[in-house]
């Protein structure tokens, strides 16, 4: 063999190795980088959907409540609580929670309701077409606009959901723990449809990947009345449904 051609079979066997090692560590059930940020809007748009389970969800829920209590104004300046379920089954997205509700409704001097303060945790799980997911919510909320000639009502206050995923994005499988948190500020609800009209969010999600991998993102929310939100995060925009 002349050295010509054992230079070049020596550069083919390495050229093989090195594509065979590189296709070896593209492992799409253990990689080792940290979350992307398209995992990252991923995971907040089923952290605020409707069929998940999601804030738009319980939000209806906890302003059906309210209206309520706008109504029957025997319940003033006493604590109500209410345990209900939530199941969503479709093609794509299934979900089964259940959320516990307390609250607590505050009157002036002629028992007309003024203002409430919201508390209310959730526990389930949820399938979508990337994202398979265990976890719990908790959720502290002050709210006003409770008068009869209000036609909206006004959150503000914290949401947070806990927990255990698995993402399928783009081939690649990976296994988190999450802690997502939203701080609320003005969320606008309308009495009559119970839909989100407007309102803005700072929004925190932290987390690891399985293999030990931190990731931290860091954004903000807009609510907007066509049931999506505009979610921003390193300076990209990111359009949403969130029904």
């Amino acid at each position: 063999m002349t050295i010509f051609k054992y230079i070049k079979t020596v550069l083919y066997l390495c050229i093989t190795i090195n594509i065979f090692i590189s296709c070896s560590s593209d492992d799409s059930t253990n990689n080792t980088e940290s979350l992307t940020e398209e995992e990252a809007v991923e995971l907040i748009e089923v952290s605020l959907q409707t069929r998940t389970g999601g804030l738009h969800q319980a939000a209806k829920m906890y302003s059906e409540n309210i209206k309520k209590a706008i109504i029957v104004n025997e319940i003033c300046n006493t604590l109500q609580e209410d345990t209900f379920p939530y199941t969503y089954e479709g093609n794509l997205i299934t979900a089964d929670r259940l959320f516990n509700l307390s609250y607590n409704v505050r009157c002036n001097f002629f028992n007309i309701p003024q203002t409430a303060e919201i508390t209310a945790t959730s526990s389930g799980t949820f399938t979508t077409q990337r994202i398979v997911s265990n976890d719990n919510s908790q959720t502290s909320l002050s709210v006003s606009g409770m008068q009869l000639l209000s036609n909206t009502l006004l959150f503000n206050g914290t949401y947070t959901r806990e927990g255990t995923s698995q993402i399928t994005i783009n081939q690649t499988i990976r296994n988190i723990n999450s802690s997502f948190d939203l701080e609320i500020i003005n969320l606008t609800i309308d009495k009559q449809t119970l839909e989100i009209i407007s309102g803005n969010a700072l929004v925190n999600l932290t987390g690891t990947t399985n293999q030990g991998n931190p990731f931290s993102f860091e954004g903000a929310i807009i609510f907007n009345d066509n049931q999506t939100i505009t979610l921003i995060i390193n300076g990209n925009e990111y359009e949403i449904n969130i029904n």
